[in-house]
């Protein structure tokens, strides 16, 4: 007879990128993408890609992120260091 073997934890095949928690604090604070743009100091195009996780936040953005719609600045790196991972982890799998 054969040992069962162990299941292996759940691991949802996906990476959210900080991007989503911008767009949902924004929507909650009634700012428009437009607002936020010029908030930042970005174009609109880099908003949209900064939403979809294709522009890393740095230091600088961190910043900018922390003043305008809440949450720190180690907070907004550590979600970006946490976005990477994910997707690091998923190209392995």
């Amino acid at each position: 007879m054969f040992d069962p073997i162990p299941p292996k934890p759940f691991k949802a095949p996906v990476a959210v990128p900080p991007g989503f928690t911008i767009q949902e604090m924004l929507e909650d604070a009634g700012i428009t993408q437009d607002e936020f743009a010029a908030r930042m100091e970005f174009s609109r195009e880099t908003v949209d890609y900064l939403i979809k996780g294709n522009v890393p936040i740095t230091s600088e953005i961190a910043e900018k992120l922390s003043e305008i719609i809440g949450l720190s600045k180690k907070y907004w790196l550590n979600r970006e260091v946490s976005y990477q991972e994910a997707i690091t982890d998923l190209c392995r799998e």
